[in-house]
């Protein structure tokens, strides 16, 4: 339900060198995936032989998979992320303390309202028509 980008709006390069980075580049599991790639990789030079244009065809293909994946990624959660806060810091002001079903149904609508594909406003629309329905529908019945 996104309009704007997050992850563009940084629109930097990765810093390789970052402690974060170096941490990750040291992880057993990940050196121990980065040799097996390393070693599948000398394996496919060697049986596709001079013609590598099919296999950078392929790798071009994943990396533009990947950071469209990593892109999408970070604007959920960044988009999740300020809602929850946004959700937390109102409860907080109203002196409010939900209970866990309240909490769980709240992480439940805003997962929805991240995940769609409409519009903010539009999304906004449909929470409030619903509301109002709501309201219509318990003032009817208050009226019986």
């Amino acid at each position: 339900m996104t309009q704007r980008n997050p992850f563009q709006e940084f629109d930097r390069e990765p810093d390789e060198d970052h402690p974060l980075h170096k941490i990750v580049r040291a992880h057993p599991h990940i050196k121990l995936l980065m040799r097996n790639i390393r070693e599948a990789t000398k394996r496919l030079i060697k049986a596709i032989g001079s013609d590598h244009s099919p296999w950078i065809q392929l790798e071009e293909l994943i990396n533009k998979h990947l950071h469209a994946r990593e892109e999408i990624l970070f604007n959920l959660g960044f988009e999740h992320g300020y809602l929850s806060g946004e959700g937390e810091a109102l409860q907080m002001v109203s002196g409010r303390d939900p209970d866990d079903k309240y909490r769980a149904f709240a992480e439940e609508l805003r997962i929805l309202l991240v995940r769609s594909s409409l519009p903010e406003l539009l999304g906004i629309a449909v929470l409030l028509e619903t509301a109002w329905s709501m309201c219509l529908k318990r003032a009817k019945q208050q009226r019986i």
